[in-house]
């Protein structure tokens, strides 16, 4: 078959778009390799097994060689993860909005890059760089997330969230950007100076600030149980002779194999190619990363300690000389099984709190909290401020606010309802209440 030349008028050249698109691949040094790796390393594991299925079943020269036989991870998930994932429930409302197919693939991708809050840690300029999408590809798919519930994901900032809360409440776009640029004002209850400023009535004002008080802060508030990685693709194990091994979980993933390629489309033989070689260089990466993370947390792993040393991804990146969003991409999402408990990877990673030469972890500041609520005293429970100042005499540099994120993260309720349910539970034991205790 002759080749199509190039020519002055244009016959037999690819389309202007696809040029333009090529153009930016080669100036960002992306191949279509390049991009189906980082979306594969960034997938979540189950999100994974499903891409793994959908690929398969649209491409006869891609083999599932092996499907995970239903285990005690999936029995665990079975009973825990009774709703649907975040991602899960993302990509079900993606799939409902017929989307162009590149739209619909970004769309897919940003779902990838979620926190498990919902929120977007990456600018649109990054996920192009790092894909070679174009931007109004990004941006639409971007929206297209956004469109989703819950109101508010995919928020790049707490501004961009409550804005998108405010627009859904019906306060139209105008409005609602107006608004989030004077949280200051409606936080002090300047009524009259944003009634001037917004062009609205004082009365209108106030309803808008009782709306803000209203909205969520975070597009998923708790992050449930069954939001965190359930089937670990990394074991550690510790040996008889005193040391510590890692290595895959060979029921984490389907074994995918290629097929006789003979007859079969160049695209699909290639797409099949990439598609195994990416879910590879996933599992090397991820051993990679699993075994720095046990060398640096050895007092977790080798010694049994239960403390966390202070450790960031982007320390992890530069001892591993990898991207630190490369090391994001590969935690997001995944976990790893010790000991008989499965932990999701961004346990292993928190700032360091307190003097650097004595330094704790936040793993470390969690235990502590913990310990502190359960031995106060029933009658008068530890407020955070009061947690806060017992650990700052322990050496411990913490906020009061991060205390009362840590004690939400291990569902502590706070003191006045550890104290409301305490009296609660004191007058059902009266006699006349219903108690049958003697």
């Amino acid at each position: 078959m002759a080749k199509a030349s190039a020519s002055p008028d244009g016959a037999g050249r690819a389309p202007l778009a696809q040029r333009v698109d090529l153009r930016q691949r080669q100036r960002l040094g992306l191949t279509p390799a390049m991009r189906l790796g980082l979306r594969i390393l960034a997938l979540p594991t189950e999100l994974l097994s499903e891409e793994i299925l959908r690929e398969a079943e649209d491409n006869p020269c891609l083999i599932v060689e092996y499907w995970p036989e239903p285990s005690t991870f999936d029995v665990a998930r079975e009973f825990v993860a009774a709703e649907e994932s975040l991602s899960q429930s993302l990509l079900r409302q993606i799939g409902l909005q017929r989307l162009e197919r590149g739209v619909d693939e970004a769309a897919r991708l940003i779902v990838s890059e979620l926190r498990a809050d919902g929120f977007l840690d990456a600018t649109l300029e990054e996920l192009s760089a790092d894909y070679g999408l174009t931007q109004p590809v990004l941006s639409a798919a971007l929206g297209a997330v956004q469109a989703c519930e819950p109101c508010g994901v995919g928020a790049r900032s707490l501004a961009e969230c409550l804005e998108l809360q405010l627009r859904d409440a019906g306060l139209g776009a105008r409005l609602s950007a107006q608004v989030v640029a004077r949280l200051g004002d409606f936080a002090k209850g300047a009524w009259a100076r944003i009634a001037a400023a917004l062009k609205i009535s004082e009365a209108e004002a106030q309803r808008i600030g009782a709306l803000l008080r209203s909205l969520n802060p975070h597009p998923v508030a708790d992050v449930p149980d069954h939001l965190v990685p359930r089937v670990p693709e990394i074991v550690v194990e510790r040996t008889p002779e005193g040391r510590v091994s890692v290595r895959l979980n060979p029921d984490a993933l389907p074994r995918v194999a290629l097929a006789d390629t003979a007859g079969g489309l160049p695209e699909h033989t290639e797409r099949a190619r990439r598609i195994a070689n990416a879910i590879a260089a996933r599992q090397v990466t991820l051993l990679r990363i699993a075994a720095a993370i046990v060398e640096r947390q050895a007092r977790f792993f080798s010694l049994g300690e239960d403390r966390l040393d202070p450790l960031s991804r982007a320390d992890l990146a530069r001892a591993l000389d990898l991207h630190a969003s490369t090391v994001g991409r590969a935690l997001s999402g995944k976990s790893l099984m010790f000991g008989g408990r499965v932990y999701p990877f961004s346990l292993f990673f928190s700032a360091a709190l307190g003097d650097p030469e004595d330094a704790v972890s936040g793993f470390d500041a969690q235990r502590r909290i913990r310990a502190l609520i359960l031995a106060e005293d029933p009658e008068q429970p530890l407020a955070d401020d009061e947690i806060r100042a017992q650990l700052m005499l322990e050496g411990v540099d913490i906020a009061r606010r991060t205390v009362a994120k840590y004690r939400k993260c291990m569902r502590i309720p706070s003191s006045f309802e550890r104290r409301r349910r305490k009296v609660s539970r004191a007058g059902r034991t009266q006699p006349g209440h219903g108690s049958s205790t003697p």
